[in-house]
């Protein structure tokens, strides 16, 4: 209750003193509502937006930013990628993947920050690890199919539209076998990360190995869903030939040397167990091309760059699986596509096959 002082001042001061005591009274009362301010800091950030994107698409990213009362704040946000080769993203949250890859992309304004872990995909692709394999054997894996799926498509002007299951393992029942580095299967490849003809070899060749598997796809779906309808040879060392031309144009390696390093490795194991590998025309089957020791990959790879450099260059490979495509014998779509028939060929290569120059020093461990 006011003193008898305070009531007798009251009824003495003026109107306008009145309200300005009001006023001061109202200010200071701690129960009112109190607004962020422009200088209030931020207490909490939360980034908004989808959490994976296609390579080469642009995927916007928000940030929310409050104060601790819960207010939104306007205030200025940094953005950074865990990885900026794979993903990048702008200076406003856009973000574009140019990678197949799995990172952090990060906001921050003052204390405040969130992480967002974000996927990059290729379609048609789905990756499946196992949980041992580790992340620079993924990252190498999916680089080689991201660049064997823009190689193909552009050497071809076709690409794999279906949907594609790529597998690293240590484990699958396939991968049992001595040099089984790898295999391919209707819609999915398998890589056996764990197998000599893997593990043994560096990130050039593995690339290779990863671009080759892919033209396997690539064959079934634009040559004959059944592989039985060309020469074994020919559709390994069609996919051998395609797997050094990929890394080559991703420079990897120059082509010449990947093939100096094929005429060296077919030479080196005639001298050690003359004559050497059978012919082409002996290997036509799957079974006889499966149980043969020696590079034959290497000899079979050798007869595809004849194929393809006396003619019309890779656009051949597409012309003879476009006749096979269409039922016709594998032998007509050869002389088609490579305007020689089988038996010419088959009578012509050893020939061209000794006459190439065996490099004397190339370094092959790429």
């Amino acid at each position: 209750m006011p003193s008898r002082f305070l009531r007798l001042a009251l009824r003495v001061l003026p109107l306008g003193a009145l309200l300005m005591i009001a006023a001061c009274t109202q200010d200071s009362d701690p129960s009112g509502p109190a607004g962020p301010g422009p200088n209030a800091a931020p207490a909490s950030l939360t980034i908004v937006g989808a959490a994976e994107g296609q390579v080469g698409a642009a995927a916007p990213l928000q940030a929310v930013v409050r104060a601790a009362n819960g207010d939104t704040l306007s205030v200025p946000v940094s953005w950074s990628s865990s990885d900026t080769a794979r993903v990048r993203v702008s200076a406003g949250g856009v973000v574009t993947p140019a990678r197949i890859a799995s990172v952090r992309i990060i906001a921050s304004a003052g204390a405040a920050r969130d992480t967002l872990s974000f996927t990059s995909r290729l379609a048609p692709f789905t990756f499946v690890f196992a949980d041992t394999v580790p992340e620079p054997e993924r990252d190498l894996v999916r680089d080689a199919i991201q660049d064997a799926h823009a190689f193909q498509r552009m050497a071809f002007e076709k690409t794999l539209a279906d949907s594609i299951t790529i597998s690293g393992t240590y484990s699958a029942s396939g991968c049992a076998q001595g040099g089984a580095a790898a295999f391919a299967s209707g819609r999915s490849i398998t890589f056996c990360l764990g197998n000599p003809g893997w593990k043994n070899h560096g990130p050039g060749i593995r690339q290779k190995i990863v671009h080759h598997e892919l033209f396997h796809l690539w064959q079934f779906a634009h040559w004959s869903a059944d592989p039985a309808k060309s020469p074994a040879w020919l559709l390994e060392g069609a996919a051998e030939l395609i797997g050094f031309y990929g890394i080559a144009n991703r420079g990897r390696v120059k082509m010449d040397v990947a093939l100096g390093c094929q005429v060296k490795e077919s030479s080196d194991f005639a001298t050690r167990q003359p004559p050497g590998l059978p012919p082409l025309q002996n290997v036509e089957a799957k079974q006889a091309f499966q149980s043969t020791q020696g590079p034959l990959y290497t000899h079979s790879m050798l007869g595809a760059h004849y194929l393809v450099e006396e003619g019309d260059g890779i656009a051949a490979l597409e012309i003879y699986g476009n006749a096979v495509k269409t039922n016709a014998t594998w032998q007509a779509a050869f002389q088609q596509a490579f305007k020689i028939t089988p038996a010419a060929f088959y009578g012509a290569f050893p020939g061209y096959v000794s006459g190439l120059a065996v490099p004397a020093a190339y370094d092959c461990r790429f």
